[in-house]
């Protein structure tokens, strides 16, 4: 049994776990994005419909580890922040992930004109280099990213 000390000590090991205490902010997402817009404004992907909004998703992709926060407690999140999805396999499946979606999108809209295999070409550039771009930019930070996959 715990007592009064050992209580509030343990409560705010668990305050410090909390969600909004791992992700203060969305800053780090808002600087993916806009490096991914600005990579696709200077010219990756010209030409292709839809690839700002595949380099959006691709640059942000390799987070799709916040799920863990959600379904398993924050936690899991830091067991599995940073872990496969920012390793070589993982920017491996999610550029390919991204791309699929990214083509599908495109077949299945009407406003876009109909899909090449150039545009298929460059869209799938878009999306490996999107995801790719976002291990890069996470590497120097002080939290790091896995090198093969954990």
């Amino acid at each position: 049994m715990l007592d009064g000390e050992q209580r509030r000590q343990h409560q705010r090991q668990q305050d410090a776990c909390t969600h909004p205490g791992i992700l203060p902010s969305g800053l780090d997402n808002l600087t993916h994005t806009l490096i991914g817009i600005t990579l696709v404004r200077a010219g990756v992907g010209r030409g292709a419909a839809g690839a700002t909004a595949a380099m959006i998703v691709a640059s942000n992709a390799p987070d799709v580890d916040i799920v863990t926060a959600f379904t398993g407690g924050s936690m899991a999140y830091l067991a599995a922040h940073r872990g496969w999805t920012h390793g070589l396999l993982g920017v491996l499946l999610l550029a390919l992930a991204t791309w699929i979606g990214a083509l599908a999108w495109r077949r299945s809209s009407r406003r876009t004109p109909p899909l090449t295999s150039r545009d298929a070409l460059r869209l799938a550039l878009v999306c490996a280099v999107g995801t790719a771009l976002h291990v890069v930019m996470d590497l120097p930070t002080s939290y790091g990213t896995a090198r093969v996959a954990r």
